[in-house]
């Protein structure tokens, strides 16, 4: 005969998986201060305990007058296997879905970071030309190959040379490769010139190229290979 449940089990339960939520949560900077109570974020130990007693008692409880060890065990795999083996399932299933995902997201990861790259490059490009437009006197961009980086550069009016303006900026955080030093110099009257260089260039990352080519009057066109 199937003993009566006891459902006031359920809710000491209940306690016993808060204290051992508290106890690890404590991993979360400030949340010992934030609780305040540090001796009830230390007590999970009690419900660890707790568990482990209960499991012996609900075992010797639902225990059949006469039951064989065969049988004991039999019931036991039939209630606990299924559930091992549906999470295990699901599991593998999840492993072989992110296996099939890591390369198109990391492919994804690329594409954004050389994106990033570049419109950081025509940004250079464009907002020189326009500080060149806007101040009447000659600007250029240097972008370094070594250094993968730009510097803005402005020869006012009796300058005999160039001045840096500002520091160089690095295009990207991660380490693309410029395909060579260029050097873009841009007129007030909006015409743009290449006096290192060429007005094509190349950045490339993981493989993947992008190709900027700037008109005569700095529009700027990309190429993704």
């Amino acid at each position: 005969m199937r003993k009566r449940e006891l459902p006031s089990l359920t809710g000491i339960r209940f306690y016993a998986a808060l204290l051992i939520y508290l106890a690890h949560i404590r991993a979360i900077p400030g949340m010992k201060a934030f609780i305040g109570a540090s001796w009830l974020i230390d007590a999970g130990h009690i419900g660890v305990s707790f568990f482990f007693v209960l499991s012996g008692f609900v075992l010797t409880y639902s225990a059949r007058p006469g039951d064989t060890a065969r049988g004991f065990w039999r019931r036991r795999l039939t209630k606990i296997f299924p559930n091992h083996l549906v999470t295990f399932a699901l599991a593998l299933v999840g492993l072989v879905l992110t296996g099939m995902a890591i390369p198109q997201v990391q492919s994804g990861l690329y594409t954004y970071r050389l994106k990033g790259a570049t419109a950081s490059a025509i940004w250079a490009i464009q907002s020189t030309r326009y500080q060149s437009l806007m101040e009447g006197y000659p600007y250029q961009v240097v972008f370094s190959q070594a250094n993968q980086t730009y510097q803005v550069q402005n020869l006012p009016p009796g300058s005999a040379s160039y001045a840096n303006v500002g520091t160089a900026v690095p295009l990207s955080g991660t380490p693309v490769t410029l395909n060579q030093d260029t050097t873009l110099q841009f007129k007030p009257n909006g015409s743009v010139t290449a006096t290192v260089g060429a007005l094509s260039f190349f950045i490339t990352y993981q493989s993947r190229t992008a190709t900027l080519t700037v008109s005569n009057y700095g529009n700027v066109s990309v190429v993704y290979n």
